[in-house]
């Protein structure tokens, strides 16, 4: 029987009595050292993140930037705009989870909203990405649920690859969306994997009542390796934010190198009972919704084999193959405050199963990659908000890509193509917005039109310390159907039109900036204009379409320090855009100038990191009470930790004490949803 509303999910401490005392932090002094600081000329860039992932790379292939072997290898021309996380730098940080991780990366803005799709990734102003978790594809809307429950001390990497880079590396168009509109690019996430005998624990301790342990261990060798983790979380969350949950998950990852061949398999399992935080009733029309999901059971699984040979005339051949999948079973309890109506039980289904396949080919300056995907996703409870509306699709791909590098490499010029293929088998016109009021038209076995898409791009080196690059973006959905436009409009299929310039300065480890531009237009953008209501009460909506156009730059700035103190390290980033911001994102606008900054500093045994994120003042008018646009975003946030080792034999024990938001800012990304506040927590980490 599952619990009521009101106290489900109930983790320890949830529901306590008066006379028990809660434990609180009263504060965490955080100190800050006067350095008089040394440049080191040309040191490399991060050296004990390098170090580290030299030792990766040279263990796992698949990391390396230019292999083959790689799944996610992107074009020259394209990696000053791909931003990376290491392990390193994801326990520096320490956030809460990949959603928090991503605030940190420039040009990244993750919004939370609550409900059943609780987080939207924007990226310069897009708003669709899939995820890519070791080869397991995981649907935009799919993944804003349940990545948040993805422990981030299993994360070996993070990469945000934005859509003029990522044409090969999965479908871009995502299921569950009208007529092949486009993805805007794909976030990736690998799971961590042993270099030797290891293992470990972790624990900590936060505010609201917070917990959460891990267990690790593993082994690597000549044949391959082998690694598991246990992972438990609960939070009872700020009072009267009703955000309690409770998580277990366990995860395994193995690797076999034989016979020339490398196979990999990762599987991972969470089972978690969360409430879904409540709106501010004052602003938002949701504020009296209770939601929650009790239980959210959540497994993927994906497994590779890949290869890598020489040819007879001396060419280079790497062929990867990866097969995988994802279940999500959840029971959403749909609750309000409203007296005299029960919650409702709504399931939720979803499956997907994919295959993917890359064949490289390299002979001297010259790279060819050809591949194509193959995925089929079924959600028989329905998807989004069209609950009790099965949906069920595959999409079919395929891609090409040449690289050619001229004078010595010092110019690399790469052109790629795809072709995407969405066939319904069954479903609802999605141009029908709201499935309470409308009549949605079935879809039944529809081929929708191919969307196409095509990038060319540049990378060019003058000398030794200037690059340059460049991209240039175009896509086009298939054509629109069963869509009713107004009275003397004609609807035609969306393009997009991106194109980017970059360049950087690489001669000093002190400072080296970068600075992008970028301009977006996209064509024949479709909003609903108006509603019919017929005879017999039928309410149909009719669509107009536009064109919008938006640009803007990112700026970024790195380098790192060495002194009789320690070495310190810092990173900042401001992202502009300008134009036209305002998009169908739940009614929200975007911010038009985003800045983030961290501070690393190492005096072994001792580390101090510091990250800011200022987020200017943007609107949203989505759901509000009076039907108005509201001022939300402007915030600026503080993380901080301090950190320190202790040696005991083979054990290498850390204990490290951090907050975030510690400003306390309540700060809003959509309107009603308020971040909680100021977090402290202790952690304490043992590794072998």
């Amino acid at each position: 029987m599952l619990p009521p509303v009101a106290s489900c999910p109930q983790p320890r401490n949830a529901v306590q009595s008066a006379a028990t005392p809660k434990r609180r932090f009263s504060g965490i002094a955080l100190f800050s050292i006067a350095l008089r600081v040394q440049a080191e000329t040309m040191m490399p860039e991060f050296v004990v993140t390098a170090n580290r992932l030299s030792e990766m790379e040279q263990r796992y292939p698949d990391l390396q930037e230019d292999s083959g072997l790689n799944p996610y290898r992107v074009a020259p021309s394209s990696r000053l705009s791909v931003q990376k996380f290491s392990a390193e730098q994801i326990e520096a940080l320490k956030p809460t989870d990949i959603f928090d991780l991503l605030n940190h990366a420039v040009g990244v803005l993750t919004l939370y909203q609550g409900r059943k799709i609780p987080y939207s990734v924007r990226i310069r102003g897009d708003l669709y990405f899939g995820y890519i978790i070791d080869g397991v594809y995981v649907p935009s809307e799919a993944g804003a649920r349940i990545l948040q429950n993805l422990p981030v001390a299993a994360i070996e990497q993070v990469e945000v690859v934005r859509d003029s880079t990522a044409l090969t590396l999965g479908p871009m168009v995502d299921f569950g969306r009208p007529s092949g509109a486009p993805n805007d690019g794909f976030i990736i996430v690998r799971t961590r994997r042993p270099l030797k005998t290891e293992a470990g624990a972790l624990a900590r301790t936060e505010s609201f009542q917070t917990d959460s342990e891990s267990v690790h261990a593993g082994s690597a060798g000549d044949l391959g390796y082998a690694s598991a983790r246990l992972n438990h979380y609960q939070t009872d969350g700020k009072t009267d934010y009703y955000m309690a949950k409770e998580s277990n998950s366990g995860m395994l990852r193995a690797g076999l190198d034989l016979f020339g061949l490398r196979g990999e398999f990762a599987a991972y399992h969470d089972e978690t009972r969360q409430q879904i935080q409540a709106g501010d009733p004052k602003e938002t029309l949701l504020g009296l919704q209770r939601w929650q999901l009790a239980p959210l059971r959540t497994t993927f699984w994906g497994g590779t084999l890949s290869s890598q040979f020489n040819g007879i005339w001396g060419e280079e051949h790497s062929t990867v193959f990866t097969a995988s999948g994802f279940h999500v079973d959840a029971n959403q309890i749909n609750g309000t405050l409203l007296p005299g109506i029960a919650p409702s039980m709504i399931p939720n289904l979803e499956d997907l199963a994919g295959y993917d396949l890359k064949h490289t080919v390299r002979f001297g300056d010259t790279l060819l990659r050809i591949g194509g995907q193959h995925m089929h996703w079924d959600t028989p409870t329905g998807a989004s908000y069209y609950e009790n509306f099965p949906r069920e699709e595959i999409i079919r791909g395929a891609f090409a890509t040449l690289e050619q590098g001229l004078f010595d490499r010092l110019l690399t010029i790469d052109l790629a193509g795809r072709l995407d293929d969405q066939f319904i088998i069954k479903g609802v016109d999605h141009y029908y917005a709201d499935p309470m009021r409308y009549s949605l038209p079935d879809i039944v076995n529809r081929n929708l039109p191919a969307s196409r898409f095509a990038t060319l791009g540049f990378s060019l080196q003058p000398g030794d310390y200037l690059k340059f690059n460049g991209r240039a973006y175009y896509a086009q959905q298939g054509a629109v159907q069963t869509v009713i436009p107004l009275p003397g409009i004609q609807l035609h299929p969306e393009g997009q039109k991106k194109a980017e310039l970059g360049l950087t300065y690489e001669r000093w480890a002190a400072f080296h900036p970068a600075l992008t531009g970028f301009f977006v237009r996209i064509q024949n953008v479709k909003y609903p204009a108006r509603s019919v209501r017929d005879r017999e009460g039928i309410v149909t909506t009719e669509w107009n379409e536009t064109n919008t156009n938006r640009y803007g730059f990112e700026f970024m700035l790195n380098g790192q320090f060495r002194s009789a103190l320690g070495n310190s390290r810092y990173r900042f980033g401001w992202t502009y855009i300008s134009g036209d911001t305002t998009t169908q994102d739940y009614g929200r606008t975007a911010p038009p100038n985003t800045y983030t900054f961290s501070l690393q500093h190492d005096a072994d045994p001792w580390q101090i990191n510091l990250s800011l994120l200022r987020v200017e003042k943007f609107f949203s008018n989505w759901k509000a009470v009076d039907g108005r646009l509201h001022p939300i975003g402007d915030f600026l946030r503080m993380d901080a930790n301090l950190s320190r080792s202790f040696q005991a034999g083979p054990a290498v024990t850390r204990l490290s004490l951090y907050g975030r938001n510690l400003l306390g800012q309540n700060y809003e990304t959509q309107l009603g949803f308020r971040d909680p506040g100021a977090m402290l927590g202790i952690e304490l980490r043992l590794d072998l």
